[in-house]
């Protein structure tokens, strides 16, 4: 059986953070959620938002997930997406599994947010992961996106693809899938600043590796410890959440055009 998850909220601010660093985040200041669809399949979008473990509010959110083995770095990956330490990067203890996450309100009365989110780690024993299996499926079918990290530095990713196999079944899910290569500086025998030629060899035939593997998915090479290509793997993100909302120029046009098409009909009604 697994234990009482705790979700620690590590930073909550407005878009505005995102869009200065990148500003493909620019569509999703005013954006809303698709009518609880994501990426094709109904969902309940909405979360209690809680201070102090006290009900506050009802919230929208349009998650993107993290996962994958302790150890891969997925808390230093994304606090270089943010540029500054937010998610812990020390080891948790999988007795006492905890989610880190980092809010972005959309909207101005704080009713929809962008999350990024650091699921536990897997693979740190098999009695664990069994036990919050069922949870981490959960999570991840309310996901837009989800990041699935792996160690470009590991010789074998075979016990990544049977973990992979059990929490993502049908191509719906899939769709919604980003491989994540970190530790790209660590591959070879470089251990300086930049990514090498050598490193890049060794770099394209993993990727070829990881998608005879797992097929064809978006597979991005980065380094959370040196920034190298996070902003590749941001944009590929970016791309995938914005199937599931609606751009405020969208559903303002939209708008506009029921108003007509009420202003005609009613023209129509009146006229003799």
């Amino acid at each position: 059986m697994a234990g009482a998850l705790t979700t620690y909220r590590q930073k909550e601010v407005g878009i505005g953070f995102l869009i200065n660093r990148y500003p493909e985040f620019s569509a999703f200041k005013g954006a809303r959620i698709s009518l609880g669809y994501i990426s094709g399949i109904e969902r309940n979008t909405k979360w209690s938002y809680c201070e102090n473990g006290v009900h506050k509010k009802y919230i929208e959110d349009l998650q993107t997930m993290f996962i994958g083995q302790t150890g891969y770095g997925k808390s230093t990956l994304l606090n270089s997406i943010l540029g500054e330490d937010v998610f812990k990067t020390d080891d948790i203890n999988s007795c006492t599994k905890e989610l880190q996450n980092a809010l972005f309100w959309l909207d101005d009365e704080k009713k929809t947010y962008l999350s990024l989110n650091d699921l536990p780690g897997i693979g740190e024993s098999e009695v664990a992961d069994a036990g919050y299996m069922k949870w981490y499926k959960g999570m991840l079918e309310k996901s837009s996106c989800i990041v699935y990290v792996l160690n470009a530095d590991k010789r074998s990713h075979t016990p990544d693809f049977s973990v992979f196999k059990e929490l993502f079944t049908g191509n719906r899910m899939q769709s919604r899938v980003i491989i994540a290569l970190t530790c790209a500086d660590k591959v070879g025998n470089n251990r300086g600043e930049g990514i090498t030629s050598e490193q890049l060899e060794i770099l394209n035939r993993k990727v070829d590796e990881v998608r005879r593997l797992f097929g064809d998915l978006p597979i991005i090479p980065c380094s959370g410890k040196t920034g190298w290509n996070v902003d590749k793997l941001v944009g590929v993100m970016v791309g995938m959440l914005k199937r599931d909302i609606i751009i405020p120029n969208q559903y303002s046009s939209d708008l506009s055009e029921s108003i007509n098409k009420i202003s005609e009909t009613m023209e129509n009604l009146f006229r003799w």
